[in-house]
């Protein structure tokens, strides 16, 4: 039960924010044209586009995320108490429980934002649906190609799976141990929220360099290795070029993880498991 309702959180998390995603996505991949500017972004997909473009991409994200959403929860959930039977620290069962739920979650995501990017970045994908959209890169490209952006994948995922399930987990615990903070009488949803949101900024921020090379690479059908990858980026624009589009996701982000997080949090206590996990 616990991972079929943080399949639905998840989708429902990822769906809300598709908007914000496709201008995320499109200043990523012309950031000339939008010059770091969300409203800028806005207004030229709203004239050229139409509004209904703002949800493009909104299949592949509800149904790659809910299933993502599903194994990387349950799978955390389940790796903590093992490793710490195993003998390792509390910190690091953590971090190795983040970093396998990580890695599980970029083998699920692949396909769904390779389609997803093309369909919004590339205008040959843009007036596809879902299923169109995953045919032609399957007839054009072979399955294997949808893989190509692991890598970048792998960048994106584990630190943000990482930051997100520890440092939400930590404040949590502080939050529920803290004397001065229980001295308030904060009720445990308020708890939940604070934690949440400020759980947003780090996972946003260390998986943002990851996020930029994911779009980079399934914007166009040329796929570059990964190191080859990382260069051109830095090229564009140096350590800076890593974290374009970065004011569009925080926003995102910090939906997304919201949203999650509350209901990850309460779900958790409804079902007697530990609260932060320490």
């Amino acid at each position: 039960h616990l991972c079929l309702l943080l399949a639905q959180s998840a989708a429902i998390s990822h769906g809300v924010a598709t908007p914000i995603d496709v201008i995320k996505t499109r200043m990523q991949t012309a950031p000339e044209k939008y010059e770091g500017s969300i409203t800028k972004a806005y207004q030229c997909i709203i004239e050229k586009e139409g509004m209904p473009f703002l949800l493009k991409g909104l299949g592949p994200t509800v149904l790659g995320y809910g299933v993502e959403g599903a194994l990387k929860f349950g799978t955390y959930e389940v790796l903590k108490p093992v490793l710490a039977m195993l003998g390792w620290s509390q910190i690091w069962s953590f971090i190795a429980a983040g970093t396998i739920s990580g890695i599980l979650a970029s083998i699920i995501l692949c396909p769904a934002e390779d389609a997803r990017i093309r369909m919004v970045a590339d205008p040959k994908y843009a007036g596809l649906t879902m299923p169109q959209a995953c045919w032609k890169l399957y007839k054009k490209e072979g399955i294997g190609s949808v893989f190509s952006g692991f890598s970048a994948m792998i960048a994106k995922q584990v630190p943000y799976t990482i930051t997100k399930q520890c440092v939400f987990d930590l404040i949590t615990f502080t939050m529920m141990t803290s004397t001065r903070i229980n001295g308030l009488g904060l009720p445990a949803m308020t708890c939940s929220i604070i934690a949440a949101v400020l759980t947003s900024v780090p996972s946003c921020i260390a998986s943002q360099p990851g996020d930029v090379l994911l779009t980079q690479t399934y914007k166009g059908s040329n796929h570059a290795t990964y190191g080859s990858l990382v260069r051109d980026v830095y090229a564009s624009g140096g350590i800076p070029a890593f974290f374009t589009g970065l004011k569009a996701r925080l926003l995102m982000t910090s939906t997304i993880i919201t949203i999650q997080l509350v209901v990850y949090d309460f779900l958790r206590q409804q079902l007697r498991y530990t609260t932060s996990g320490f």
